[in-house]
């Protein structure tokens, strides 16, 4: 079997290393939902700061520059993310920890170089661009995209810094940076602009929290590293590691543009009130996607070590397991959204409640998306990249085409119906293919139990709600409170079936540094 690419499969260690694995998984996992659960309402309360604030048009504006910003900083990454994940993991799994470093710097010296070009040029050229983002506000447009290519090095270089720690075992960085510093600096900054009424561009407070955040996860990661003599050269790993890591740079790239491209495409062809209503009526999927992240983040190193052991048992145990965690937190949200979509829209704004199509189409489709898990990691972990990228690129042109198809003629709801069927397609497909071939699934008795118990407490009851009371405000909190209790008795009864043990068994400070 090739290093880090397990094309065969040894059994698996046995029950007690599977329940070991959950259990550091879990660990991981509590501290990134503790995080997700700060970074959503800093997400949340930065969207409805710049909604409620201005115009739809100067909020579309401010969508659809940072929603390319976004783009190119997933560009600018150049795929190394799973790499600076795999690679880590995988040396202290064969037992070569000494590598680490040289794995590192082939990632960073070229995305740094990249970042740094690609800042200049969108700064250059940033009027020619402001006329296809929002061509009816090119000023504003301009000004912003200038603002924001200052930052696009330190947004790269920090997510990359950060894939490093969590290659190096430990959620804490990811955790404190990502989800609490940099979304906390951002809504405090915007709080300050709009108290004060201070004539600056908005995007500053959307910029400068990289900056600090590249800092602070770059002292992160030297504190992290160890001192030992390397026993590999830089260029023999420089190689090893852009030959796993070049084919999953389409990957990553595609999946950024499938939740960022279609708020640039509804500003260009639609305008940047439109663009406002779409990004206001999506931050709720942003909400359920943070708490999948949270759970998948944690559960990445584990998989990687798995597979690269080749124990099929375990992936297997890890994959089922970890599915029912993502949909105990996430679907939810999705039936929540799904059900109750116009009162939760008044967050933004009355004028928003128009984009409650959006959010029910797009509810539908990540709830399909969560029960097949981290099907997508497991394709990249077990050396399977090109499939990915083959996936992800018939989403893609799928989400496009779509997209040019319909939003000229129904607006936002065309853009929702476009990542609607991009999201089940290709996590379908990737379903098929992980079963077919691995012998892999996610279907347990911990995911069916899941999605019965999130069907009946928040479909059925705020269901109820909905058709006795319809959908208002007091009525759906209540009806949201009843629900929230029936999910919890009903999750705790089925806490051995989803092996939620392992969360109860890991405090936070059990995580490693």
């Amino acid at each position: 079997m090739t290093e880090g690419t397990p094309n065969g499969w040894q059994s698996s260690t046995g029950q007690e290393s599977d329940a070991a694995q959950v259990r550091r998984a879990a660990r991981g996992s509590t501290l990134n939902l503790a995080g997700a659960g700060i970074s959503a309402i800093a997400s949340f309360g930065l969207t409805a700061l710049v909604t409620r604030a201005d115009s739809q048009a100067v909020a579309g504006v401010f969508f659809s520059a940072t929603s390319l910003f976004v783009l190119l900083v997933a560009i600018g990454q150049l795929g190394t993310t799973n790499g600076l994940v795999f690679f880590p993991a995988r040396a202290q799994a064969i037992g070569h920890p000494d590598r680490t470093r040289h794995y590192i710097r082939a990632a960073l010296i070229p995305v740094v170089c990249f970042s740094m070009l690609m800042s200049v040029a969108l700064f250059m050229l940033a009027s020619q661009v402001s006329s296809i983002i929002s061509p009816n506000h090119r000023g504003l447009a301009a000004e912003s995209v200038r603002v924001l290519a200052v930052f696009v090095p330190f947004a790269t270089t920090g997510l990359a810094l950060l894939a490093a720690t969590r290659g190096l075992g430990t959620m804490r960085a990811n955790v404190a940076i990502e989800q609490i510093l940099r979304p906390g600096l951002q809504i405090a900054i915007m709080a300050v602009i709009v108290a004060l009424g201070l004539r600056l561009n908005q995007v500053w407070a959307w910029g400068i929290p990289y900056s600090v955040a590249c800092v602070v996860a770059m002292l992160w990661l030297r504190r992290l590293l160890s001192r030992e003599s390397k026993s590999r050269s830089p260029a023999k790993v420089m190689q090893e590691f852009w030959r796993y890591t070049a084919p999953r740079s389409g990957v990553s790239l595609a999946q950024v543009a499938m939740q960022r491209l279609d708020i640039v495409l509804v500003g260009a062809i639609a305008g940047a009130p439109e663009a406002a209503l779409y990004t206001a009526a999506t931050r709720f999927v942003v909400l359920g996607q943070m708490a999948r992240n949270a759970v998948s983040q944690a559960i990445e190193p584990h998989l990687a070590a798995a597979l690269t052991n080749g124990q099929r048992g375990t992936v297997n145990h890890l994959y089922q397991v970890s599915t029912a965690w993502l949909m105990a937190v996430s679907w939810p949200v999705y039936l929540v959204m799904l059900v109750a979509a116009p009162v939760m829209l008044q967050i933004f704004g009355q004028d928003y409640v128009v984009a409650t199509d959006v959010l029910s189409i797009l509810a539908t489709a990540m709830l399909v998306a969560t029960f097949c898990g981290d099907v997508d990691v497991i394709l990249l972990m077990s050396g399977r990249g090109s499939w990915t990228l083959i996936n992800i690129g018939v989403a893609l042109a799928l989400n496009l085409g779509i997209d040019l198809w319909l939003i000229p003629k129904i607006g936002i709801t065309g853009a929702a119906l476009g990542w609607a069927v991009a999201i089940v397609v290709k996590c379908l497909s990737a379903l098929i293919q992980v079963g077919l071939v691995m012998r892999i699934h996610p279907v347990a008795r911990g995911t069916i139990l899941v999605g019965a118990i999130s069907v009946v407490s928040f479909g059925g009851v705020l269901g109820v709600v909905r058709a006795v009371f319809s959908p208002d405000l007091l009525p759906m909190l209540l009806g949201a409170t009843v629900a929230c209790g029936v999910y919890a008795a009903l999750i705790w009864r089925a806490r051995d079936q989803i092996e939620l043990g392992a969360f109860l068994a890991a405090p936070l400070r059990r995580v490693k540094n």
